[in-house]
């Protein structure tokens, strides 16, 4: 008894499926071509400004507040 591997609709179906397959991962890397250094900059920048807004808090925790002269330092030596 054969399997289903080998049956004629199996047979018929599996080269659909593989140009299916292939197709999906063709447009999958099309779209990461086109999109995906606009993403990684957004992503990017979201994580710097998260960063920078941590350390402000830091820098405020430590008496250095806005209109400090010491806190550009402070977020300098934080961000290092």
């Amino acid at each position: 008894m054969d399997g289903l591997e080998h049956s004629p609709g199996w047979n018929a179906a599996n080269p659909a499926f593989c140009l299916l397959g292939t197709a999906g991962v063709a447009v999958h890397a099309v779209a990461m071509l086109i999109f995906g250094p606009g993403i990684h900059t957004e992503a990017e920048e979201a994580a710097q400004r998260q960063l920078i807004a941590e350390h402000g808090v830091i820098c405020d925790e430590l008496d250095k507040g806005q209109g400090d002269p010491v806190r550009e330092r402070c977020l300098i030596l934080t961000l290092t």
